[in-house]
């Protein structure tokens, strides 16, 4: 017969949801093992997968406990998308250093890292689209825009880039390492195609024609 709920031990990077959550320790635990279940259901089966019942299932708890602490499916997977955020600012936002170019730069390569190091947390964000729209509200994702803006405005400051370049040059640098990310998870590590190179090249490329003041006038 399926238990109630009650707290139990999950991994360190988990604790994440019990600070994102707010809650008190003994239910944010809770919290935490029941998102750790629905991130190995999605991870190995799918979204389709991942259903009240399942989670309930996977823990060893009776299904309608569950929604003491997530009212839908949808709730359970913003709260992931939310950790999976919050672990892809942690790191891409490295302490600055005195090469304002550089600075920018790592943003970029840190972020593709990330892609490569947390591959399903980056599938259920930016990848599956059967998951729920990521929030724009997200605190950590308003930071690294945030951040990504105010070293860009440091490079023209600092006359590294010029003075006229426009802010939309961010979310062009951050397609060019994003579109390959995307495409080495969805076809995986293909033997003819280097998307390392396509990213890392690519965002070279781009720096280096930017500094160059070679932009298309329509931007």
């Amino acid at each position: 017969m399926p238990k109630s709920l009650r707290p139990i031990s999950v991994s360190p990077e988990e604790h994440l949801a019990e600070r994102l959550s707010g809650a008190r320790p003994g239910r944010a635990r809770t919290r935490e093992a029941i998102l750790a279940a629905a991130m190995g259901l999605y991870s190995k089966e799918g979204y389709g997968a991942v259903t009240m019942r399942a989670i309930a299932q996977q823990l060893g708890f009776s299904a309608p406990a569950i929604y003491n602490y997530f009212l839908s499916k949808e709730e359970i997977f913003s709260a992931l998308q939310e950790i999976g955020m919050e672990l892809m600012a942690r790191r891409v936002l490295t302490p600055p250093t005195d090469d304002p170019l550089a600075d920018l730069r790592s943003i970029f390569t840190l972020y593709y890292q990330f892609t490569k190091e947390q591959p399903e947390y980056f599938t259920l964000l930016y990848v599956d689209p059967s998951t729920p729209r990521v929030s724009e509200q997200f605190h950590a994702l308003v930071q690294m825009g945030a951040e990504t803006d105010r070293r860009l405005r440091r490079c023209v400051e600092a006359g590294v880039l010029p003075p006229d370049t426009p802010g939309k040059v961010a979310g062009i640098l951050w397609g060019i390492v994003h579109g390959p990310a995307v495409l080495r998870q969805v076809q995986g590590m293909s033997p003819t195609t280097d998307f390392d190179l396509v990213a890392l090249a690519g965002l070279d490329l781009a720096l280096a024609g930017i500094k160059a003041g070679l932009l298309p006038a329509e931007i």
